[in-house]
């Protein structure tokens, strides 16, 4: 067993998407994949001018989108007849196969919204399957609570608490950690996943290295060697008053950086079709 050293720490971009929605960008911007992950997303505001407008009927192929909403409601709306309303705490998890057209749209005309939306590349042998939408209610989600911390599981496994995601094909971990003060966060990572963390509130330090959110950053590990069969120890401590994290891992395709390329760009063809519809 072995200690994992970040390998590279990113400073989320400004951006907007759907009919003009403020996020902030950090997987995909470079463009930095990291296999199977291809894009996460921040949205958040109190301003309603950042969200209103929503993300109006668009395509996706290929690839799954995993949206965690944290504050506000969201409605979702989808061509295979998939739609439901998302509030605080719950998750869509939409596998986009063969291809799918669907909306979210803010189900709220001012407040607090905030979430996050990740990409995760299908392999070759399941971008044709049939699209699945599931919808993950936050009631029905296991959480792990001890003196130090609370940890929902949204997929994967920690301690006795599961996640409602599973017998996927890339063995995927997402967790949402919240750590008390000076307390630490243990966990097994395989070496054959790769893994982020994002932080999304306080400041966390690892081995001797101190991460602020002054900036909201996103912390990644790329896979250091395939051939390393070790199961290596994540440790995370919390310095300030508490934190708040996101953790992901997911197993490597060992997919071409042109093949997860080419994937982001026939989203962007479909999508240009469907504007000039």
């Amino acid at each position: 067993m072995s200690n994992i050293e970040v390998k590279q720490i990113i400073e989320p971009i400004p951006a907007s998407d759907g009919a003009g929605v403020k996020l902030k960008r950090s997987i995909g911007v470079e463009p930095n994949y990291f296999d199977p992950f291809l894009m996460l997303d921040e949205f958040g505001s109190e301003n309603s001018e950042d969200y209103i407008a929503g993300f109006p009927p668009h395509p996706h192929r290929g690839i799954e989108t995993v949206t965690y909403m944290l504050a506000g409601d969201f409605e979702h709306k989808d061509s295979t007849g998939g739609e439901g309303r998302m509030t605080a705490g719950d998750v869509q998890w939409m596998k986009t196969g063969s291809g799918i057209i669907h909306s979210e749209m803010p189900a709220m005309k001012e407040g607090k919204l905030h979430g996050f939306q990740l990409w995760i590349n299908m392999p070759a042998k399941l971008k044709m399957s049939k699209p699945e939408y599931i919808y993950i209610d936050a009631d029905k989600m296991s959480v792990h609570k001890d003196n130090d911390k609370k940890v929902k599981v949204i997929a994967g496994k920690f301690e006795k608490a599961e996640g409602p995601v599973k017998g996927h094909n890339v063995e995927p971990v997402y967790f949402d950690v919240e750590l008390n003060k000076d307390k630490n966060f243990n966990y097994l990572l395989p070496s054959t996943h790769n893994s982020f963390i994002y932080l999304i509130d306080g400041e966390i330090k690892q081995f001797r290295r101190l991460w602020r959110v002054d900036i909201k950053r996103m912390r990644t590990r790329e896979r250091q060697s395939i051939t390393q069969d070790n199961v290596r120890l994540k440790r995370i401590k919390d310095r300030a008053k508490g934190v708040r994290f996101a953790l992901g891992y997911s197993l490597l395709g060992f997919r071409k950086r042109k093949e997860m390329e080419q994937t982001l760009r026939n989203l962007e063809l479909a999508a240009a079709a469907i504007n000039k519809e």
